[in-house]
């Protein structure tokens, strides 16, 4: 079977294996659920013999499928199934059709199975990183481990206004990210601004410039200006770089009876550990905003717990800074235009102007 790899947990290329973790809770992905069923369901089908038997799967005709994720549109089509028989755990098929580049996909395949070896190796016990398990890369297949549990999001609506399991939730989620980075290469360097809102910066000369437009178009403005003024607060702060997770937010963390997971990095990135930490909290701040006082992301209890179970060092100037750049990037990320929303965008953005009325004067 050209073009097949088999691959276990520890990276290496040898023989059948299908012990899986448990089963990967298709509440993961609600928010892309688009339709029953897709050609993408018959195209990733189609690859799911030649995997299934490279890894010594019994009769691959015998699973039954259901989709977990879909997305179908003009930029990214792609599906996440959940494969299952009886006498076997269940398994995730991901295929993906579009964006079509074989060797980005062996790339990004290449590098989170060293990652995930690197994770599993030193991880403590109820920290994971699902594995892949076989791939295809020229036709950007591959089988994974599955783990049962909601998503972060889910469990801190479930929590309400218990503090106590609000804050272990959080030393979770801490705790996870900290073995994700201790994963991959580290070093310290000294922190420069500009780069880091540069995004922001363009974000504000095409407006200027007629080419785009954000909501709420003045505050914007005046928020930005306040963020350029901490600039000095921040430079030549050392900070910690690492290999980054890139889409860490509470819809990528799942919550089970073994533990917690990780899932969804996005290609291989080095950079600065509080860009992943701060894309997360504002994540928190704005989709479960509790009593805060003014000029806090989250109660410092809440921020103790998570970096307290990261265990990594953290410049708190340099996160409270990248946590202001995180909530204007996705604010400029949302439809200005109040009929263009959606009803999840409309709830961000009001998320997005409480936080903004705390952190910013």
């Amino acid at each position: 079977m050209p073009g097949i790899w088999t691959l276990d947990p520890g990276g290496a290329s040898d023989g059948p294996r299908n012990a899986v973790l448990a089963v990967w809770s298709p509440a993961a992905y609600p928010y892309e659920m688009t339709r029953e069923d897709s050609s993408l369901t018959a195209a990733a089908m189609s690859r799911w013999p030649d995997l299934a038997g490279a890894i010594g799967l019994p009769d691959p005709a015998g699973w039954q499928s259901e989709i977990l994720s879909l997305r179908d549109d003009d930029r990214v089509s792609r599906i996440v199934l959940r494969m299952a028989r009886p006498d076997c755990d269940p398994l995730v098929l991901k295929h993906e059709e579009r964006p079509r580049d074989a060797a980005r996909s062996e790339a990004r395949i290449r590098d989170y199975t060293a990652r995930q070896s690197l994770f599993a190796a030193r991880a403590a016990p109820g920290l994971h990183l699902p594995a892949i398990l076989a791939a295809s890369p020229d036709n950007q297949t591959c089988v994974m481990e599955m783990f049962e549990g909601l998503q972060l999001t889910q469990r801190l609506d479930l929590i309400g206004a218990d503090t106590a399991a609000r804050r272990e939730r959080l030393a979770q989620a801490g705790a996870w990210l900290g073995a994700f980075h201790r994963a991959g290469d580290m070093a310290e360097r000294p922190f420069w601004p500009k780069p880091a809102r540069a995004r922001l910066d363009r974000v504000r000369d095409g407006i200027r410039a007629g080419l785009r437009e954000v909501a709420w178009r003045g505050r914007f403005f005046t928020t930005l200006r306040q963020l350029r003024a901490l600039d000095q607060d921040v430079r030549g702060e050392q900070v910690t770089t690492v290999d980054l997770h890139g889409d860490l937010h509470l819809r990528n963390l799942l919550v089970g009876a073994q533990g917690i997971a990780g899932i969804d990095m996005s290609p291989a990135r080095h950079g600065t550990a509080a860009l992943d930490v701060a894309r997360l909290l504002v994540d928190i701040a704005c989709r479960h905003g509790v009593d805060t006082p003014k000029g806090a992301l989250l109660p410092d209890e809440d921020m103790t717990a998570f970096l307290d179970a990261y265990a990594l060092p953290m410049s708190r100037p340099v996160l409270d800074f990248l946590c202001r750049v995180r909530l204007l990037t996705d604010w400029a990320n949302l439809p200005a235009a109040r009929e263009a929303r959606s009803l999840a965008e409309q709830r961000r953005l009001e998320g997005v102007m409480e936080v903004q009325k705390r952190l910013f004067t």
